[in-house]
């Protein structure tokens, strides 16, 4: 299949056409500037060169305009040289400007009368400002990406965005955790059923770049209310380059964290115990015509067995699989670009016991990914950019019982009182997800407005088989059935079609001002079988911005952006419309063995399942100032103030269900009445009319509110060292949690037995959200040691506020057991995060470009012990308080590594 893939993609690439050609787009770079003499008048008619390695096409040249402006664009990150020549002047050059993904550098060139010298090298630096834009991306470049000891578990690439500042537990400035859009090279790689991290298949050694944008992003980017999240790939150059790696983490190099831990919980939250963890890989890229056409590839192998902190099992969890990655980047013609990637991966994994499942809840899960993507870029003109693009993306995930257990039973078992999940899994399911998109850029300068229009289209199809094994899930109390969930499971399928179309300007207003008006709109459609469709919202996202460009030296800029931000449409708004192949939910007591009473019923139908007629997509209302000062050659310093409105949020209602109030018992964290902890009596809800629910899919009011002040001080590594120092100071709240899935109506706030649809789970939910960390410190940084033969030490310090959180307990009601918020989220806080991480690294040159190096990575040196994953039992019982999941411990790991 891969083969298959591959040609295709080939042929797509040299066509520059396809099947299944649309995505947020790629940031792409630009370098300008003016030309002047030595007096400060503007010299029009200059010839500038533009030279780098990484320059697909070779050498560029422009020629200055009227108003002695020259403009660079399309251009992949890199180390450029920019070259001014006139007659009867010195021919002046700036070499060595490092150009980020999506930047524009502001680069100035004086020429002086024709003396002595026939060139001139002008000092200063790269520009580390973008004078020309409102947004204020973050990024992590490709020194960070090979020099931080940032990935314990490279399959996790995702988790680099959690040393990015304002973002934690991917929460990115008060978003819901799958509010981000992930792209690689532009494309979408998120599983189109709730926009999940799952398909993000990126090895950091294949990245160039990682992009961070949100933060006052202009219309041609959508839809997305957390943060886009852009993996930039690197690409083949004019020098052949390669790496080989081999990394492993030794079991004895590894601590234990556990002593922290209370007595109570010693002797059975076992440490973490690692059986194997390693990861090899392999890549090379070069020309294969000069300057015409370059590769890129890679292949990497990784294998994780591990014992989890506080595992019950015996057998160790795994997780391990094969990936790839094949690039083309070719120059047809002067004027024509051509790029295709496909990037395959095939993972199998376990699970094993945990401190709250017993070892035989275990499941298998094997999840092959494909990940196509197209792009081609027609200068037209010195003035006029075409960009069409195009990926297509393939997902599934099949996670069932590990055996002798099947989906065929036996039933899982929940106990209330102990919390611990044992005979089988509590749940299976099965997923196929797929996109094909395509879109479409023309950027086009005229005067002082760089103007442009573009639309993008994608068609996501979405099947899942969801159930319980053998069809029941048992609650149990104290080791005895009191209540069972009959569900035989649902099959559903949805097919969503997303067209977006935008207008953009950057306008010059005044010499050094720039706005920055736009608009988005995009038309969401979604259907299901037999039923045709059932989901539509057109949502209209207008932006504005402006950037000053302080002074002439481009190293001071003031920003401004307010706009509108929508979330996408995911299949999992809608598919549930497909009730042809779905079984009804029954809630029953369990009065003997194979004895059960119906207590409530829900059936799903088209009267049961409805989506409002007025429904609005969800969005945030997003506020940013800011200013950004250069300092020195290299660093700069910023300030941002922030404030985000997330509104219309995605619930559902029941309209039908009616509720009286009732005096219900809080058992007290123990989970038992009648004991010295119980916490008295409050007002809950008793269900009247069982088996009547209506369920509408609406916006009823659920909103979140953000605040956030971010300082970033950010040096770019030169003489030996580099630096990101950032302090965020933040706010998260709203009667709607950030966690999983609460941006899409399938959370425990906003899903289909969340707080609008059931009055007793909207007690007490209002406050602050569970991913809200007031005070966040991120460092990282590089040094190049000078001695013993020069080394590297690099390091990542992080401190967090803990997450939020408050008691839970299950109470039982007319309508079954039902488990309420007690106490506000907000009420108690988990430990902060304060972990250090370092890096010590030898190079040693063997032969011409050849180098060998050898890397210690110190994970959590100070060896913390706290709350894994920001996740605490919340639930009132006998595991009450007990962390979910617990911190790695202090380990070391090594890597291997020979490149040219």
């Amino acid at each position: 299949m891969v083969t298959r893939r591959f040609i295709a993609l080939v042929l797509f690439t040299l066509l520059a056409a396809g099947p299944r050609p649309a995505d947020a787009g790629q940031l792409r770079s630009q370098i300008t500037g003016t030309v002047h003499d030595a007096t400060g008048a503007i010299l029009p008619g200059v010839t500038v060169s533009l030279a780098s390695p990484e320059l697909v096409g070779g050498k560029q040249t422009a020629v200055t305009d009227a108003q002695g402006r020259y403009r660079f664009f399309d251009l992949p990150p890199g180390t450029y040289e920019v070259t001014a020549s006139l007659s009867g002047f010195s021919t002046a050059k700036r070499p060595d400007l490092r150009v980020l993904a999506g930047t524009t550098l502001t680069v100035d060139l004086p020429l002086s009368l024709a003396g002595t010298s026939e060139s001139v090298t002008v000092s200063g630096g790269s520009p580390v400002v973008d004078v020309t834009t409102a947004a204020s991306p973050l990024k992590i470049d490709q020194m960070a990406l090979t020099s931080l000891p940032l990935l314990q578990n490279k399959r996790e690439s995702v988790e680099i965005l959690n040393v990015t500042p304002g973002i934690n537990a991917r929460a990115a400035f008060g978003g819901a955790r799958d509010a981000n859009l992930m792209t690689v090279d532009g494309a979408i790689s998120t599983v189109p059923n709730n926009g999940g991290t799952n398909g993000v298949v990126a090895n950091p050694n294949w990245m160039e770049e990682i992009q961070v944008v949100g933060l006052g992003a202009n219309a041609e980017f959508g839809d997305f209310t957390g943060a886009l999240v852009n993996m930039v790939t690197r690409s083949g150059s004019n020098l052949t380059h390669g790496l080989a790696e081999y990394t492993r983490q030794p079991s004895a190099w590894q601590s234990d964290n556990t002593g922290s831990l209370p007595a109570s919980l010693q002797d059975r939250f076992r440490p973490l115990d690692t059986v194997s963890h390693w990861d090899a890989g392999v890549q090379m890229g070069g020309p294969v015509l000069k300057d015409r056409l370059f590769y890129f590839a890679g292949l990497q192998f990784y294998k994780i067995q591990e014992l989890g902190a506080g595992s019950t099992g015996v057998s160790p969890s795994l997780d391990r699989g094969p990936r790839g990655i094949a690039k083309l980047t070719w120059a047809t013609t002067p004027h024509i670009k051509l790029e295709g990637t496909v990037r395959a991966s095939h993972r199998l994994a376990r699970t094993a016991g945990s401190l709250t499942a017993r070892p035989e809840t275990a499941t298998q899960t094997e999840e092959p990914i494909y990940l196509e993507t197209g792009r081609m870029t027609w200068t037209v003109s010195d003035r006029t950019l075409l960009e069409a693009r195009g990926s297509g993306f393939d997902y599934s995930q099949d996670i069932v019982p590990q055996p002798p257990n099947t989906i065929d039973g036996p039933p899982s078992h929940q106990d209330t009182v102990t919390g611990v999940t044992s005979v089988n899994a509590a749940s299976y399911r099965e997923i196929v997800g797929t996109r094909a998109t395509a879109g479409a850029t023309l950027t086009r300068w005229t005067g002082r407005h760089q103007f442009k229009a573009g639309f993008d289209y994608q068609r996501m199809v979405y099947r899942s088989l969801n159930g319980y094994p053998g069809g029941m899930l048992f609650q149990d109390k104290g080791g005895q059935p009191n209540q069972v969930t009959i569900w035989e499971g649902d099959r559903t399928k949805g097919v969503g079609d997303e067209s977006s179309f935008f207008v953009q300007d950057s306008w010059e207003v005044a010499p050094r001002l720039r706005l920055e008006p736009g608009v988005r709109l995009t038309m969401n459609r979604g259907s299901v079988p037999e039923r045709g469709s059932v989901f539509s919202t057109n949502p209209i996202s207008p932006r504005l911005g402006f950037a000053w460009d302080v002074s002439n030296d481009h190293r001071t800029v003031v920003r401004g952006h307010v706009g509108i931000f929508h979330d996408p449409m995911v299949v999992t708004l809608f598919d549930y419309m497909d009730t042809t192949d779905a079984s009804p939910r029954i809630t029953a007591l369990v009065v003997g063995p194979n004895e059960y009473q119906e207590i409530n019923r829900f059936t799903p139908t088209p009267v049961s399942l409805q989506i409002d007629s007025n429904l609005k997509q969800s969005y945030v209302l997003q506020y940013l100032a800011g200013v950004q000062r250069q300092v020195g050659h290299d660093m700069s310093l910023s300030v941002d103030l922030i404030h985000r409105r997330f509104n219309d949020i995605f619930a559902f209602k029941d309209g039908g269900s009616v509720y009286a109030p009732v005096q219900a018992l809080d058992p007290g964290p123990d989970g038992k009445t009648g004991t010295a902890d119980d916490g008295g009596f409050f007002t809950a809800y008793a269900l009247q009319n069982p088996g009547n629910s209506q369920l509408v899919l609406s916006n009823p009011g659920a909103y979140r509110r953000y605040s956030a002040v971010q300082m970033t001080a950010d040096k770019r590594f030169s003489e030996n060292w580099q630096l990101l120092a950032a302090y965020t100071w933040s706010r998260a709240t709203g009667n709607v949690n950030n966690d999983i899935l609460e941006e899409f109506a399938g959370g425990t706030d906003t899903g289909r037995t969340g707080a609008f649809a059931d009055p007793n789970l909207a007690i007490n939910k209002a406050g602050r959200s569970s991913l809200d960390f007031p005070n966040q410190l991120t460092l990282r940084g590089t040094y190049r040691v000078p001695w013993a033969g020069g080394f590297t030490a690099s390091g990542i310090y992080t401190y967090s506020s803990g997450a939020a959180w408050g008691r839970r307990a299950t109470v039982k009601l007319p309508q079954g057991n039902v488990t309420i918020q007690v106490e506000p989220r907000g009420t108690q806080r988990i430990d902060a995060k304060n972990q250090l991480d370092l890096r010590l690294q030898k190079i040693v040159p063997l032969a011409a470009r050849m180098r060998a190096s050898l890397a210690f990575d110190f994970f959590n040196v100070n060896n913390q012990g706290v709350i894994d994953r920001n996740r605490v039992i919340d639930t009132s019982g006998a595991t009450f308080g007990i962390p979910q999941g617990w911190s790695t411990p202090r380990t070391v790991q090594f890597s291997a590594r020979i490149e040219f």
